[in-house]
């Protein structure tokens, strides 16, 4: 359990860069499960220039352990529109993301990449190979979509007057 916690905060903090001006962490309140106890809430997006944060809680109600990537490239954040793709940024030492059986842990995972400003909407995949509905298996696929708020120029301008970008560009106002 420690161990992908401590994994997770140790990639966290060799990617990490400054925030730009601006940029907020995104919270998110999305939870998804698999058919063989494997639960995840994603609490958090923080869109830094060099990287994607995802802060997540992550309980393995399996008794075996879990791998939240069975193949390299397995796991990673896909942009929409457009398709992007941000794959998670792993140890050597644990590419594979391993869980044990019924544990938990809280943390942050590190996706290598911004993703861009015009996404609207993203999607984690965990286990990309891996299986949507056997409860027996220790590479459980899930599919997670990740609303997400405008980042970027028009964001943080409309957060600083007060008015709504995609009110006004519409011709509506926002009352106050």
């Amino acid at each position: 359990m420690h161990r992908l916690v401590a994994l997770a905060f140790v990639v966290c903090a060799l990617w990490s860069v400054p925030r730009s001006a601006g940029a907020e962490p995104q919270p998110l309140d999305v939870h998804a499960s698999h058919p063989n106890g494997l639960q995840i809430e994603v609490t958090g997006i923080d869109r830094q220039p060099m990287q994607t944060i995802l802060s997540v809680r992550i309980a393995n109600g399996f008794r075996n352990p879990v791998k939240l990537q069975n193949a390299q490239q397995g796991t990673y954040l896909e942009a929409q529109p457009g398709g992007a793709r941000y794959f998670i940024a792993t140890s050597p030492a644990d590419w594979q993301l391993r869980i044990d059986g019924q544990t938990a842990l809280e943390g942050d995972l590190a996706f290598i990449g911004r993703v861009r400003d015009d996404a609207e909407e993203l999607k984690l995949v965990i286990n990309a190979e891996g299986d949507a509905e056997d409860t027996n298996t220790g590479e459980p696929r899930l599919e997670i979509a990740l609303p997400l708020q405008p980042a970027g120029p028009a964001a943080t301008e409309g957060a600083a007057t007060g008015s709504d970008p995609a009110a006004d560009a519409a011709g509506q106002k926002k009352s106050p």
